[in-house]
C-alpha cells in the first residue's frame, strides 16, 4: 500500500455503494435502539448545551466539543420525534459514519466485501461502539472524523498529494474542535508527511499547506481559546485549559484512581465477546506483508497511542474512550480474516457464518448477563441513588430505547416539589431536571441547584432558606450529597416518604422530624 506499489484498484465504483449501504444498515440499528428521553450525566448537559445552542461549556474549553454541538444542533432541528431524542439520534448517525468509512477502509486493505460488512458487524455491535451510540455523546462524532482520517491517510500513503495532505489535516483540525481525541494520531500524521517528502513524493512547501489546512479546520476553537485568553489576561492558562480543561493530571498520566480501576475494566471487556481480538492479533503479525510498510508501521504507531492513552487515563467514563483503539483493532482483524482466507481458499462461506456468529453472540450476552448477575448475588452499590434506573441493565444493555428511568426520575422529582419548592442535586440528575422543566414546563416554580453557594449567587438568603427548609420545601435527590456548609449541614435531617424519590430537609426536632430521618 506504499506509494511505491503500483496495485491497480478496479473495484472503486464500487466503494460508494459499500459505504452507502453500510451507513444506512447501522443508522438503522442505532435510530431504532436509540435512548428515547432525557439522559442522565454528561449526555444531559449535552442534551441542555444542543437545546439551548451553548457552544462554550460550563466545564470549561476541553469540555466545549463546539463543532460537536453545532453538528447536533443543525440535526435537533430536524422535524421528528422529540428534540432530546433527536440529541441521541445524531450520535447514531456519527457512529453509522464512523462505521461506514471503517468498512470502506477494510476494503481498501483486503479487496474483500464480504470482510468489510462482517468487520464493521462485529464492530458495530461491540458494547462500546453500541452504548454510546444510543444517547448524546460527543465520542462517535470524533469517530467519524478519526475514521476519515485513516481513510484519507491510507488513500494519501498509496498515492501522495498536496491535495490528500490538506484533506487530511482539515479534518484532523476539524476533529480537534469536536474533541481532544483528535490531538493523539497527530503526530503519526506529521511522521508520515515527512516521510513522504524525504522519499521525494512530496515537495517541501506540502508542510505548509498542511499547517494552513489545521489551522483553518481548528479555526473555531483556536478562536474560542483566543477569547478566553483575552477575557483572562492568562494566554498560557488558557491554552492549558484548552488542552486539558481540569484534567491535566489524568491526561499526562500523574493521577491514579484505583476505584475506577474494576468498573471500567468489565465494561471494557464486554468488547471481546466475539472473534475481534484473536482476529486482530493474526492481522498484526501479517500487517506490514498485506499493507505495505508504512502503512502498516502509521497503523501500529496510531494503535499504540491511541491504547496507551485509554489503559492510563483512569476517569469514571475511562471504557468510553476505548472507541478509537476498537477501532485499531478491528482494522487488524480484518488483516487477520484475509490471513485465515488466503490460508482456508476453499473454507470462505465456513469463515463468514463463523463471523456471523460472531455478531449475533454479543447482544445475546448483554442481554443476558444481567439476570446471571442478579441469581449470582452480583449488584452495583451506590451511595447516591438513581431512582428508576436498573444499574445492571443500563450500564450492560446497549441499546436504550426502553431506558426511561431519567424521564421518570425528574417528572416524579418535580411533581413532588410542586409548586415552589428547591431541589438540591448532583450533576447527573441536574440536566434531566432542567430540561423536564422546560420540555414539558413542569413545576414552573421549583428551582434547581447544585449547591448552596449557588443559591448564595441567585440571591437566596439564610432567612429566605430557614424559611423554606420550615415549610418543608427544600428538597435533595440524596442525603449523602455534600451540599451543605458544616454548620448547616449539623443542624438538619431528611427524610423521604414511602414511594417518593426526593429527601425533604428539615431541621432537628422540628414538626418535620420522622421516624425514617436519615443521616449521612
Amino acid at each position: 500500500m506504499d506509494s511505491t506499489t503500483k496495485t491497480k484498484d478496479t473495484s472503486a465504483p464500487a466503494l460508494p455503494l459499500l459505504w452507502a449501504g453500510l451507513f444506512i444498515a447501522f443508522a438503522v440499528l442505532y435510530i431504532v435502539t436509540v435512548h428515547g428521553g432525557v439522559c442522565w450525566q454528561d449526555s444531559g448537559m449535552r442534551q441542555w448545551r444542543i437545546i439551548n445552542g451553548l457552544y462554550m461549556s460550563e466545564l470549561g474549553l476541553a469540555l466545549s466539543h463546539p463543532l460537536y454541538i453545532f453538528i447536533a444542533r443543525c440535526w435537533s432541528f430536524l422535524p421528528f420525534g422529540d428534540i432530546v431524542t433527536r440529541c441521541n439520534t445524531a450520535s447514531g448517525i456519527g457512529m453509522a459514519l464512523a462505521l461506514a468509512n471503517t468498512g470502506v477502509l477494510v476494503f481498501f486493505m483486503t479487496r474483500r466485501v464480504w470482510i468489510s460488512c462482517v468487520i464493521a458487524g462485529m464492530l458495530a455491535v461491540s458494547h462500546t461502539v453500541w452504548w454510546l451510540a444510543t444517547i448524546t455523546e460527543v465520542y462517535s462524532w470524533h469517530l467519524a472524523f478519526f475514521t476519515g482520517e485513516l481513510l484519507v491517510l491510507a488513500f494519501l500513503i498509496r498515492s501522495p498529494s498536496g491535495k490528500k495532505v490538506c484533506l487530511l489535516f482539515l479534518l484532523s483540525g476539524l476533529g480537534w474542535c469536536i474533541h481532544n481525541l483528535a490531538l493523539l494520531p497527530l503526530p503519526v500524521y506529521l511522521f508520515v508527511v515527512v516521510v513522504l517528502i524525504q522519499r521525494k513524493n512530496l515537495p517541501m512547501r506540502t508542510v505548509c499547506y498542511a499547517a494552513g489546512a489545521y489551522l483553518a479546520g481548528a479555526s473555531p476553537y483556536i478562536a474560542m481559546t483566543a477569547g478566553v485568553a483575552v477575557s483572562s489576561g492568562d494566554v498560557v492558562a488558557a491554552v492549558r485549559e484548552a488542552l486539558f480543561g481540569g484534567y491535566a493530571n489524568e491526561v499526562l498520566g500523574k493521577k491514579i484512581n484505583a476505584s475506577f480501576i474494576k468498573a471500567n475494566a468489565f465494561l471494557a471487556s464486554l468488547n471481546f465477546v466475539h472473534l475481534l481480538l484473536p482476529l486482530a492479533f493474526l492481522g498484526w503479525v501479517a500487517m506490514k506483508r498485506l499493507t505495505g510498510g508504512l502503512f502498516a508501521l502509521s497503523l501500529a504507531l496510531v494503535t499504540g497511542i491511541e491504547a496507551l492513552f485509554v489503559v492510563r487515563y483512569f476517569v469514571p467514563d475511562q471504557f468510553m474512550f476505548l472507541l478509537p483503539t476498537l477501532v485499531m483493532i478491528a482494522l487488524a482483524a480484518s488483516l487477520g480474516l484475509k490471513t485465515l482466507e488466503d490460508r482456508f481458499c476453499n473454507h470462505t462461506k465456513l469463515l463468514i457464518t463463523v463471523c456471523v456468529f460472531s455478531i449475533l453472540l454479543p447482544p445475546v450476552v448483554y442481554a443476558s448477563l444481567p439476570g446471571l448477575m442478579r441469581m449470582s448475588g452480583i449488584a452495583i452499590q451506590r451511595k447516591i441513588e438513581r431512582p428508576f434506573r436498573d444499574e445492571l441493565r443500563y450500564w450492560i444493555v446497549p441499546w436504550k430505547h426502553t431506558e426511561t428511568s431519567a424521564e421518570q426520575f425528574a417528572a416524579a422529582a418535580l411533581q413532588e416539589a410542586s409548586p415552589q419548592g428547591i431541589i438540591l442535586c448532583d450533576n447527573t440528575a441536574l440536566y434531566p431536571l432542567k430540561i423536564v422543566q422546560m420540555r414539558d414546563r413542569a413545576g414552573p416554580g421549583i428551582e434547581i441547584y447544585k449547591s448552596m453557594k449557588q443559591l448564595r449567587d441567585r440571591g437566596v438568603s439564610a432567612e429566605a432558606l430557614d424559611g423554606y427548609v420550615r415549610g418543608g420545601r427544600l428538597f435533595i435527590i440524596s442525603p449523602f450529597l455534600s451540599v451543605f456548609p458544616s454548620g448547616f449541614a449539623d443542624t438538619v435531617r431528611f427524610y423521604r416518604p414511602e414511594g417518593k424519590v426526593l429527601y425533604t430537609v428539615a431541621f432537628k426536632g422540628d414538626e418535620f422530624r420522622m421516624h425514617n430521618a436519615v443521616t449521612p
